[in-house]
């Protein structure tokens, strides 16, 4: 089922996807800087988590990146505190897996977002990179 997902430009999706055969959901967001709904029973979280805001300053500050850069990041893409607070707002009861995608390679911290992640919310969290398969198996069989 797909949701409105808030981001500069018109026609941001973000994706529930649910297993009719377990019942298990999937949570799927990318390309947001928010989202104003809340889910419950989800089972895995697939979100954007692209930057880390201290460390866009810094790289801002440096002239690594321009303003305008900052402004388009800001309204279009997810931060690490975001995303705490999309994962805070959210029933994760019975979630068993976060994957974190869409990683800015200057601007984020890939061990410092999973870890934050994780001790916010108690579950297993991993970062997407290029080859990574992921087994999304509630059940044993």
């Amino acid at each position: 089922m797909p949701f409105e997902a808030e981001r500069h430009a018109d026609g941001a999706l973000g994706s529930l996807i649910q297993n009719k055969k377990t019942g298990e959901k999937l949570l799927y967001l990318t390309d947001s800087y928010y989202c104003k709904y809340k889910f419950r029973g989800l089972n895995y979280i697939m979100i954007e988590c692209n930057y880390c805001k201290d460390i866009l300053d810094r790289n801002i500050e440096a002239g690594l990146i321009d303003e305008a850069m900052k402004r388009r990041l800001l309204e279009s893409h997810m931060s690490l505190e975001h995303c705490k607070q999309f994962l805070k707002a959210n029933d994760l009861s019975q979630c068993q897996k976060i994957i974190l995608i869409h990683l800015s390679e200057g601007n984020s911290d890939e061990k410092r977002m999973v870890r934050e992640i994780e001790q916010l919310t108690g579950i297993e969290t991993v970062a997407a990179s290029e080859g990574l398969e992921i087994e999304l198996n509630m059940l044993p069989y």
